[in-house]
C-alpha cells in the first residue's frame, strides 16, 4: 500500500538504506527536514569510521562538510546533525566498563586493539549501536527525550543487513555482561516496527531493483519490518487511463 511520509515519524529510528547512488542521502535529508517541520525534534546521522571523512548528509542539510567533534551540532530549533562512528562507540563502551577513564582512552589509542575491533565480524556494528544508545536515551531537564526521531543515512545495503544480523552471532559469543546487554537492546529496537523503520531507496532500473529484492529478503530473514520504499527518479506515466 502507499505510505504517507508523515506516517513514518511516530517511530524513534528511521534507517535509510539502499544501493549506492540511488539517492539515500537526499531522501534522508528530506525526511529529517520534513520531520522537523512537523514539530519533531530530529537528529540526522550518517555513518563513517571517523570524523575526518566528509559528510554528504551534513552538506545536504546546509551544514559543514566535516564535523569538528563527536557531538552533534544544531541546524535549526528542531534539527541537529551528527555522525555515528564505530570508534566513538568502542570508546564509550570502554569508558562505561573500565572504572578509570584514562585507561579506556589509552586502550583506544592502541593500534592493535583498533585492528582487532575493526577486523572481528560484528564489532563495527556493535560500536555503531553503542554510539547510538546515548542519543536514544538523552533527555532534557523536563524529562522529555532530546531527540524524538533519529534519521540515519546508512552507507549501503550491506551495512543494513550487517546491523540487523549482528545480534545472533554476537550473542553466541557473548551471552552475558554489558556487551550482550547492549546487543539485546539493539535487537529490541530493530525487531520492533513501532520503534524502528527501515526505509529502502531504489531506482526503476533492473540491477537496482534486483538488489532491492535481495535486501528485502535479508530484512525479512532478520525479522525486521519494512516501513517504506522510495522509488527515486521515477519517470512520469506516459499512458492515459484508456491506454
Amino acid at each position: 500500500k502507499q505510505v504517507q511520509v508523515r506516517e513514518l515519524f511516530p517511530r524513534l529510528i528511521l534507517l535509510v538504506t539502499g544501493k549506492g547512488g540511488v539517492g539515500k542521502t537526499t531522501v534522508t535529508a528530506s525526511l529529517a527536514r520534513l520531520a522537523a517541520a512537523s514539530g519533531k525534534r530530529v537528529l540526522a546521522l550518517d555513518m563513517e569510521r571517523d570524523l575526518n571523512s566528509p559528510s554528504h548528509l551534513s552538506r545536504a542539510l546546509g551544514g559543514p562538510i566535516r564535523f569538528d567533534s563527536d557531538d552533534p551540532y544544531t541546524l535549526t530549533t528542531n534539527l541537529s546533525c551528527g555522525r555515528l562512528s564505530a570508534r566513538a562507540g568502542h570508546q564509550i563502551f570502554l569508558e562505561d566498563n573500565i572504572p578509570i577513564k584514562w585507561l579506556a582512552t589509552a586502550a583506544m589509542r592502541s593500534k592493535y586493539l583498533q585492528r582487532f575491533l575493526g577486523a572481528v565480524p560484528g564489532f563495527q556494528e556493535m560500536g555503531i549501536m553503542y554510539r547510538m544508545r546515548p542519543f536514544l536515551r538523552q533527555r532534557e531537564p523536563n524529562g522529555e527525550f532530546t531527540h524524538e526521531v533519529l534519521v540515519v543515512d546508512l552507507p549501503a545495503t550491506g551495512h543494513a543487513l550487517a546491523l540487523t544480523s549482528m545480534p545472533e552471532p554476537m550473542l553466541s559469543v557473548f551471552d552475558g555482561g554489558p556487551m550482550a546487554n547492549a546487543i539485546r537492546e539493539a535487537q529490541r529496537y530493530f525487531n520492533d516496527p513501532a520503534q524502528t523503520g527501515f526505509v529502502v531507496v531504489t531506482l526503476p532500473e533492473p540491477l537496482v531493483v534486483s538488489e532491492t529484492f535481495e535486501l528485502l529478503d535479508g530484512l525479512a530473514r532478520d525479522e525486521v519490518g519494512l516501513s517504506a520504499i522510495f522509488v527515486n527518479s521515477l519517470p512520469n506515466n506516459p499512458w492515459s487511463d484508456e491506454e
